[in-house]
């Protein structure tokens, strides 16, 4: 029979976690974190790779730190800490930024009230980086829908087939994916 003190530090003793949920969680948002880090170190692909890798070894590291079920947000925050840190260490090596533009950001949101994006528009540096300051603040599967149906120009009937939904659901996720990013979009662009 197990003694007290035994049976009260195996309780005590957080699980190790085999890290399953961690890789789960990394397949399902690896290109949004991509993305997030591209977005924010101006295309710099050398320095996207290593803030990916540093993120996947700081995540494996600490996998029992974990203290949810889904780690999908304690991942993001390593991202958003890996991100911070750089920028403490190279504040002198960043040359531009990318700035929110009100006004850009406002027209922006105007557009996306209607359910097609003129393609002249997308083809606008200053404007797709916006859209990308935007995006990256979306849910991994708003971006992925929003980046699919107006980037990569597929049907919502091609995503609903890859999806296993119904076209009319496509059609509900996307118009919500808008009005995510149109909020976003607006959070850039303070009234005036």
């Amino acid at each position: 029979m197990p003694s007290f003190s035994s049976a009260l530090s195996s309780e005590t003793e957080p699980a190790v976690s085999d890290g399953s949920d961690i890789q789960e969680a990394w397949r399902r948002c690896c290109q949004s974190f991509c993305r997030y880090f591209s977005v924010r170190t101006y295309d710099n692909t050398h320095l996207v790779d290593d803030l990916m890798q540093q993120l996947w070894l700081r995540a494996w590291l600490r996998r029992n730190d974990v203290r949810s079920a889904d780690p999908e947000p304690w991942l993001w925050r390593i991202a958003q800490n890996l991100l911070r840190e750089h920028r403490r260490k190279h504040a002198n090596l960043l040359d531009r930024r990318v700035l929110a533009d009100p006004s850009l950001a406002r027209q922006l949101a105007k557009q996306f009230e209607t359910q097609n994006m003129p393609a002249e528009l997308l083809q606008r540096r200053e404007v797709r980086e916006q859209l990308l300051l935007a995006l990256t603040e979306l849910s991994h599967a708003d971006q992925e829908l929003l980046v699919n149906h107006y980037f990569e120009r597929r049907t919502q009937r091609e995503l609903a087939r890859e999806l296993g939904v119904s076209e009319r659901a496509v059609e509900g996720r996307l118009y919500r994916a808008r009005l995510a990013l149109r909020n976003k979009l607006e959070h850039l662009s303070p009234e005036e």
